[in-house]
């Protein structure tokens, strides 16, 4: 398990052409996100400003100084659905995917914290770290990557 320096104040505008407000799909590309048919308010925002590159590009290094061969980050804040990507990762059992029994990640200061990942008998995985915001009742921050 390794420890990520967490970035300590991350800005909630999405400060990047290549951010997509509301993104289609997650996991690489790999699983499509179903919105709410009632909306509800429900709205993911993928984090693109130089705090949220710096955190990935972290975390793409201490992945690999540990021996884990992480190929792509992504990382969103979801406001009104917290189950988003608890949802979406489900999906992946339908590309081969089974519930890991193991932590890969863990991310400092980050409280409220749920690990999940997701492997098949290839060697590929997916994982989502997800935690509370802070000071919110239905605001999640999440972590997706792979390999």
């Amino acid at each position: 398990m390794i420890l990520l320096a967490a970035v300590a104040a991350l800005a909630t505008s999405v400060g990047s052409a290549q951010c997509v407000a509301r993104p289609s799909l997650s996991f690489n590309g790999q699983v499509k996100i179903s919105y709410p048919k009632g909306g509800g308010g429900a709205s993911v925002v993928q984090f693109c400003d130089a705090a949220a590159q710096r955190f990935k590009q972290d975390f793409l290094i201490q992945s690999k100084k540990a021996g884990y061969n992480v190929k792509w980050v992504e990382y969103y804040r979801v406001a009104n659905w917290v189950s988003t990507f608890h949802d979406s990762i489900y999906q992946t059992r339908a590309l081969g995917f089974q519930q890991q029994n193991f932590k890969q990640f863990t991310v400092q200061n980050w409280r409220d914290m749920e690990t999940v990942v997701y492997g098949n008998s290839s060697g590929k995985y997916v994982g989502m770290i997800s935690r509370t915001v802070p000071g919110t009742k239905n605001t999640s921050e999440f972590v997706l990557y792979g390999n």
